[in-house]
C-alpha cells in the first residue's frame, strides 16, 4: 500500500468518526429536524435497527426523526404550561429540546474501509445517561449499547446506511438492574400527565434484534465486529439482511 493510499485511509476514518460523534452530538442538541440530511445517504434502501425492529426504507428512516421532533416540540408546550414563570421570555425556538438530554459516549470504535473505498464500516460500544420525562416526572436511564453501521462514500463524503443501536442495557439510575420488564421507578406525578401521551416511533418493520439484558436471557453474543474486506459482496451487513442482531 503506497502513502497517498494509507493517508487516504487515514482521512477516511477520520471523517467516520467524526461523523459517528456528530449523529451523538445531534441526539444531545436535539437536532432531529436535521439530523437525516446531515448524516444520512440518499439512498432507498437505508435502514435504522433498534431492538425492537427496523425502519426500513427512507420514508421509514425519516419519519423515526420527525416522530422525535414531534414528541419534542408536545414536550415543550407541556413544561410551558407547567412552568410558565421559568418559561417566560423565552421563544418557543429557544425552549426547543428543554426537559430532555441524551449523553452517548462512543468508545473502543473499529472502523474498517472497504479496498475499494465505496464503503466502510463501524462499530462502537456507546455509554449514556439519557434524561426523560414521563407521566412519574423526570427520569435517567443508564444506557449500554452497541452502535453498529455500514457506510457509504456520496459525492465524495461519508453517509449512514445501515444503522443499528442495539441496547444491552436500559434502567433507571437507582434501580435494580437486570430484571425483565422492571416496573416504573416512580409513581405517577401530578400535572405530567400529558408526557404518556408523546408520541414514540413504531418500527415498520417490527422483529427482535437484540433482548435487553436480564437475569434470565440466554447467552447473546456481540454484534459482529468489522473486518478487512474489499467489496461490500464480500463481508457482512449491519442491515436487514445482515448479521448486527446476531
Amino acid at each position: 500500500m503506497d502513502a497517498v493510499t494509507k493517508l487516504d485511509r487515514w482521512e477516511d476514518r477520520r471523517e467516520i468518526k467524526n461523523l459517528m460523534g456528530i449523529y451523538s452530538q445531534c441526539l444531545l442538541l436535539k437536532k432531529e429536524p436535521v439530523v437525516y440530511e446531515t448524516c444520512w445517504a440518499h439512498r432507498d434502501d437505508v435502514c435504522l435497527g433498534f431492538n425492537n425492529g427496523w425502519f426500513a426504507g427512507a420514508d421509514a428512516v425519516r419519519g423515526y426523526y420527525e416522530t422525535i421532533d414531534q414528541a419534542t416540540r408536545m414536550q415543550r408546550d407541556l413544561l410551558m404550561k407547567l412552568y410558565p414563570e421559568q418559561c417566560a421570555g423565552k421563544t418557543e425556538e429557544e425552549l426547543y429540546g428543554i426537559g430532555g438530554q441524551e449523553i452517548k459516549s462512543l468508545n473502543n470504535a473499529i472502523v474498517e474501509v472497504a479496498g475499494d473505498g465505496k464503503t466502510a464500516k463501524y462499530f462502537a460500544v456507546c455509554i449514556g445517561l439519557v434524561s426523560q420525562l414521563d407521566e412519574t416526572g423526570a427520569n435517567s436511564n443508564w444506557v449500554y449499547s452497541y452502535w453498529c453501521a455500514d457506510l457509504v462514500k456520496e459525492d465524495g463524503g461519508w453517509k449512514l446506511w445501515h444503522f443499528c443501536e442495539l441496547k444491552d442495557i436500559d434502567n433507571t439510575c437507582g434501580t435494580k438492574w437486570g430484571v425483565k420488564d422492571p416496573p416504573k421507578a416512580n409513581a405517577p406525578e401530578p400535572g405530567f400527565e400529558g408526557f404518556a401521551q408523546l408520541p414514540v416511533p413504531q418500527p415498520n418493520v417490527p422483529a427482535t434484534l437484540r433482548e435487553l439484558y436480564h437475569g434470565g436471557r440466554a447467552f447473546t453474543q456481540t454484534p459482529p465486529l468489522p473486518e478487512p474486506y474489499e467489496t461490500f459482496a464480500e463481508t457482512f451487513s449491519y442491515g436487514m439482511e445482515g448479521g448486527a442482531a446476531s
